[in-house]
């Protein structure tokens, strides 16, 4: 729940000028923290005393765990000794190459 308030300095700003309209807008910007499958938003405005209720916009925060996981293997190594010799997860199994280039996979 947030709550924004005018100060008295503007508020007595805008009582002291009848010739022009007066407004101000909140920006809020917030940072969801959970998977959420039904988030409501609303907000109610007072004026003079009398609450104003917005309407419901309803939004979700859908789950962006990564769906694939992705292996590289260099080619070579690939079709001469399979997917697991391949896989070098460990900086002690760095790829030693003796061309310019390699194929990936």
């Amino acid at each position: 729940k947030v709550t924004a308030d005018a100060t008295q300095a503007y508020l007595d700003l805008v009582s002291a000028d009848n010739e022009h309209e007066a407004g101000w807008v909140l920006y809020l910007q917030c940072k969801r923290i959970a998977v959420a499958d039904e988030v409501p938003n609303t907000w109610t405005e007072t004026i003079n005393g009398q609450p104003r209720e917005s309407n419901k916009v309803v939004t979700k925060t859908p789950d962006m765990t990564p769906s694939i996981h992705l292996e590289k293997v260099d080619t070579p190594t690939l079709k001469q000794d399979g997917q697991e010799r391949a896989d070098r997860d460990d900086p002690k199994q760095a790829l030693k190459m003796d061309a310019d280039s390699i194929g990936i996979t």
